[in-house]
């Protein structure tokens, strides 16, 4: 699978080696940005690139369990960070059009959606509803932005705090009181 960067200057592939490269179309020179050690001959199920093109999202497995995991790896150092856990499945990275945050996608939730607990005559239990979208901040102090406003984030605290203030202000007082 060849994948070109959104600055149309690199293309990643990996190979049945388990290695994952980087071709310069400037210079014309590959190299090495990660090597699987665990897996099949097929190691990388998805790459992505983030928008300004420095890093790269891959998932394959990271450990002896099997399960895909996802790695962000940064392509002019070659720095590289497992960033999901290798106890449940990961996959399908995406990076946010700002590239402020990675999403993907992981097999985490197990309730059994039967109304028993093994099921209309199942002999196991069944959770077909296991995938749900995780998302990952990339720079520090980022809120994440579909996050529900409630009275535990600060800035909302705060807000309700002077919407208490004015509202319990006595007519004619012009100094800001707090509220009791």
């Amino acid at each position: 699978r060849l994948h070109p960067s959104p600055d149309g200057r690199s293309v990643a592939f990996s190979n049945r080696q388990r290695e994952f490269w980087l071709l310069d179309l400037e210079n014309h020179s590959t190299r090495q940005l990660d090597r699987a050690e665990y897996g099949g001959d097929d190691s990388y199920g998805d790459a992505v690139w983030s928008p300004d093109s420095r890093y790269v999202a891959l998932s394959r497995p990271d450990s002896t369990r099997g399960l895909a995991q996802i790695v962000l790896c940064e392509v002019a150092s070659g720095r590289k960070a497992v960033v999901s856990t290798d106890r449940y499945e990961s996959g399908s990275p995406a990076f946010s059009r700002d590239g402020q945050w990675l999403y993907f996608l992981s097999n985490r939730t197990f309730v059994s959606t039967n109304a028993g607990p093994w099921g209309d005559r199942n002999t196991g239990a069944f959770f077909d509803r296991r995938t749900r979208i995780y998302a990952l901040a990339l720079q520090p102090g980022l809120r994440f932005p579909f996050l529900v406003r409630n009275e535990l984030l600060p800035a909302v605290a705060k807000e309700i705090e002077e919407k208490a203030i004015v509202k319990n202000k006595p007519k004619g007082d012009t100094k800001d009181k707090p509220a009791k």
